[in-house]
C-alpha cells in the first residue's frame, strides 16, 4: 500500500508544480522529473508497479522510483510510530502539525532527487510543504478510521443500553422472567443467536477448536474475541494501530484535529502565487 500512497504523493506535487510561485517551480519539476522511472526500471528494481502510474505531458507513463518511494517510506514510518488517541490526548490535537513540524528538520533524501544545484532554502521551503500535505493525508485518514469504529461502537452501545432498558422494565411490570442464564443488563453475545455450523465456520476462520457443544462453541469465540481485544490495547500504542473511540472526549478531540488540518491547509496560501 505504500507504494500507492508514494504516488498519491508524487501527484501532490505535480498539482504543487502547476500552482506554486514561479520560484518554486525549477525545483519541483526536477524532483518530480528525477521521483519517477520507466516501468521497465520499475520491474527491474522490484518494485509494486501494478496501476500506480503518473500520466505526464508527453502521454509517456511513468513509475514512481525507488529513491522516493523509501523517502514516503521513512515518513510514514514516522507517523505510524507517534500518531495514536493515546498521543493525542497526551501532546494535544495539534500533533500532526507538530510531526510535519519536526520531520522538516530532515532532508529525507530529496537532494539526491535534484539534478541542478538549487537554493537550500527554496528546497527547505518545498520538502516543508510536502512534509505537511502528507501530514494533512494522514490526519485526516486517521480521523476518519477512528470515526467509523466509534460509530460502530456508540451503535452497539446503544443497542445494548436499549436492551438492558427494555428487560429491566419486562422484569418491574412482572413480564416474564425467564430469561435463560443472560443477566439483566448484560448485552447478549452475537453468538449466541448463530446456529452450530455457522459458529464451527467461525471457529475454523480463527483455527481454533471446533468439536463440543453449543454453548462450548459460543464460549471458545467469546474467550477468544477477548483476547483480541487485549492485545490490541496493548499493542496499539506502539504500533500506531487504530483504536477504538468509546468516549466524547476523545471525538472532541478528533474534531478539533480536523479543524487544525483543515486551518494548516488555509495558511499555506503563501505558497502560491499573489
Amino acid at each position: 500500500i505504500m507504494y500507492y500512497i508514494a504516488g498519491a504523493m508524487l501527484k501532490v506535487l505535480q498539482n504543487l508544480a502547476k500552482r506554486c510561485d514561479i520560484k518554486y517551480k525549477p525545483i519541483l519539476e526536477d524532483i518530480i522529473e528525477n521521483a519517477c522511472s520507466t516501468k521497465e526500471d520499475a520491474m527491474q528494481m522490484s518494485l509494486p508497479i501494478r496501476k500506480v502510474t503518473v500520466q505526464m505531458n508527453d502521454d509517456k507513463l511513468l513509475y514512481v522510483n525507488k529513491d522516493f518511494f523509501v523517502i514516503v517510506q521513512q515518513v510514514e514510518s514516522v507517523f505510524e510510530d507517534l500518531l495514536s488517541v493515546k498521543s493525542i490526548k497526551r501532546y494535544g490535537v495539534e500533533i500532526v502539525r507538530d510531526i510535519a513540524h519536526a520531520l522538516c528538520k530532515e532532508d529525507f533524501g530529496f537532494s539526491s532527487l535534484m539534478s541542478n544545484a538549487a537554493n537550500e532554502d527554496l528546497l527547505r521551503e518545498v520538502i516543508r510543504r510536502f512534509l505537511r500535505s502528507y501530514g494533512n493525508l494522514r490526519g485526516k485518514d486517521f480521523v476518519r478510521k477512528l470515526n467509523a469504529r466509534r460509530y460502530v461502537s456508540n451503535e452497539e452501545t446503544l443497542r445494548a443500553a436499549i436492551g438492558a432498558r427494555q428487560g429491566y422494565t419486562k422484569k418491574e411490570k412482572g413480564g416474564n422472567t425467564n430469561q435463560g442464564s443472560t443477566a439483566v443488563g448484560e448485552p447478549q453475545s452475537r453468538f449466541v443467536r448463530m446456529f452450530v455450523p455457522a459458529l464451527k465456520e467461525e471457529l475454523r476462520k480463527r483455527k481454533l477448536k471446533v468439536g463440543g457443544k453449543k454453548a462450548d462453541l459460543i464460549e471458545r469465540l467469546e474467550e477468544f474475541e477477548k483476547k483480541q481485544k487485549e492485545l490490541l490495547k496493548d499493542v496499539a500504542p506502539l504500533t500506531g494501530a487504530y483504536e477504538p473511540v468509546e468516549d466524547w472526549e476523545t471525538a472532541e478531540l478528533l474534531t478539533n484535529i480536523e479543524m487544525v488540518l483543515d486551518d494548516e491547509q488555509l495558511q499555506e496560501h503563501i505558497f502560491y502565487e499573489e
